[in-house]
């Protein structure tokens, strides 16, 4: 055991007249498929990327609290093995060695492009060009769950129609589209002036 190991040398240091400092730390193990979506509460990393399991020592009776960020790539689900779980916040007593495991949903992200003659809307999307720059990651560009179907609704601007669809299968001159996003997606819409029909009478 390490914390019995560090006692049995503080110990021996003692009975040779040496002072030393015995600090027990034990090992937490984190496992998951998005390790580098988890950080410390104040925003540093805990395990490097593209590992699926990491381990660090911290010492006896301390509190650590996690936080699990989703991502581009991944949207978190739950905590696993926690004291205590504040939602995407993991808090545990390092009282013994201990495994914690942030479960991940697999996630792509979907992008819309903003239009001058309308806007794409649907499931928390509402793009238009009037969007400024600071809120079209919110309102233009989100991640969504692997092969989720998001049904988006064009909405021209006085005057206009819409023409086609690009990044979104559907026939030309209808407003509404469902696309699977199954990998990373961009979705656009050509918008056309409406043509004026004279009625002779």
């Amino acid at each position: 055991d390490l914390c019995q190991e560090k006692w049995d040398v503080a110990l021996e240091g003692l009975a040779q007249g040496i002072i030393k400092e015995s600090k027990c730390q034990l090992a937490l193990t984190i496992q998951s498929n998005s390790l580098d979506a988890i950080t410390f509460e104040d925003g540093r990393s805990v395990c490097q990327a593209g590992v699926r399991e990491c381990t660090q020592n911290f010492e006896l009776d301390s509190q650590v609290t996690f936080v699990a960020n989703s991502t581009d790539t991944s949207i978190f689900k739950q905590w696993s093995n926690c004291d205590q779980i504040d939602g995407n916040r993991c808090s545990l007593k390092m009282d013994q060695r201990r495994t914690i495991e942030p479960q991940f949903y697999r996630a792509y992200s979907l992008s819309l492009e903003p239009s001058d003659f309308g806007r794409l809307m649907g499931d928390g999307f509402d793009c238009g060009a009037e969007i400024i720059p600071l809120k079209r990651g919110v309102l233009c560009q989100k991640s969504v769950l692997d092969s989720s179907k998001v049904v988006l609704t064009a909405k021209p601007i006085s005057g206009y129609q819409v023409d086609s669809w690009s990044g979104c299968v559907a026939p030309n001159g209808i407003e509404n589209c469902t696309v699977t996003v199954d990998q990373l997606k961009s979705v656009s819409v050509n918008y056309v002036k409406k043509k004026l029909i004279k009625v002779l009478i």
